[in-house]
């Protein structure tokens, strides 16, 4: 019984301390509820606190913030603007060089324009006094034929007069025919002018007579071109000194044979390009009263005796030398005739019959 007891007494205590564990559990699950509570109160609040607080920071700086993104956006569009700039000024730098390289391209083509143009003047000016000079040498040629025409036994070509006698004489004595009459023996330089005299048999300004084997023509110059027939010349005799040419070639001949002769003469004419029209040179103008008037034997006379009939019959008094053509017509066509000079007034004075003083001698 009492054991039963002890064991009765033993279980209501374990009831009580189960229960008692119990109420202690209870409370504390309360405290953990009323803190955890506390706790959640305490948050909010803070929450309540941290938002009323934001929303007032972000009531402030929301200008800033505005100004920022604003200057921010800015700074794009200012970085574009310069890109933009950078890019046109190198463009408007290209377009400048551009614009300098056609301009000196233009000043290039300009004067080359200029100078094609005055080149096209001046071959204008050219070809307007060549067409002339060929007018006037075709009416120069025109007049000459017809002056040649009327000289008897003289032919004309190329600028020369040739005389193909028909007497015969030796060489010495047709010389002195063709140098009465201002010209000389020809003297042929070329084969065209070997085949223009190919006649038989004619006397030719060629000559050893001075030194046996070096022949020379009568104007003193040496032999540059020749036309020897096979085996000439051969002095046959030791007696051949002057040539002769017939149809196929020169032969040396005894100088005091007697066989017909050729003259030459070169014609120099005489023109003033200034003039449309050709007019007759002196020259011409003598050769052409030559042929119109009948052959006459020329005449001699002093100075005073020659220029008396030119001043009745006013015609020009004598010719002065640098009236002449540079060449030398007056030295080179006539043999002694008188001209405009004279020094009686002042002894070693000299003066033309106009009253000049000497410029040409």
């Amino acid at each position: 019984m009492d054991r039963k007891d002890g064991q009765t007494t033993n279980v209501h205590e374990n009831d009580d301390v189960i229960k008692e564990s119990v109420c202690v559990k209870i409370r504390s699950s309360r405290a953990a509820a009323v803190c955890l509570v506390l706790l959640c109160v305490l948050l909010l609040t803070a929450v309540i606190v941290l938002c009323v607080h934001i929303h007032t920071k972000s009531s402030n700086y929301t200008p800033e913030t505005h100004q920022l993104l604003t200057n921010i956006t800015n700074s794009e569009e200012r970085d574009q603007l310069l890109t933009m700039i950078t890019n046109l000024t190198q463009e408007r730098d290209g377009l400048k060089i551009k614009n300098k390289n056609l301009t000196n391209e233009r000043d290039q083509l300009l004067t080359n324009i200029t100078n094609l143009s005055e080149e096209r003047d001046g071959l204008k000016i050219k070809t307007n006094n060549l067409t002339n000079e060929r007018d006037q040498l075709k009416l120069e040629k025109n007049d000459l034929q017809m002056i040649l025409g009327k000289l008897d036994g003289w032919v004309y070509s190329k600028s020369s007069l040739y005389f193909i006698s028909s007497e015969k004489r030796n060489w010495t004595e047709s010389r002195r025919y063709c140098t009465e009459r201002g010209a000389d023996l020809i003297i042929i330089n070329n084969r065209a002018e070997q085949e223009f005299v190919s006649f038989d048999n004619f006397w030719i300004g060629l000559t050893d007579s001075d030194e046996e084997g070096r022949w020379k023509w009568v104007d003193g110059t040496n032999m540059t071109y020749e036309f020897w027939w096979i085996g000439e010349p051969n002095n046959s005799n030791n007696d051949e000194d002057c040539a002769y040419t017939f149809s196929s070639g020169w032969n040396d001949y005894p100088c005091n044979r007697v066989i017909r002769w050729i003259c030459e003469t070169a014609i120099r004419i005489r023109r003033d390009r200034a003039m449309p029209q050709a007019q007759p040179t002196e020259a011409q103008a003598g050769l052409q009263k030559a042929a119109e008037e009948p052959e006459r034997q020329p005449t001699k006379g002093t100075q005073e005796g020659v220029r008396k009939p030119t001043e009745r019959e006013g015609r020009k008094d004598e010719v002065k030398p640098e009236e002449c053509s540079p060449d030398g017509f007056v030295s080179n066509s006539f043999a002694s005739f008188w001209i405009g000079l004279t020094d009686s007034d002042v002894e070693g004075r000299w003066k033309w019959v106009d009253g000049t003083n000497m410029t040409y001698e």
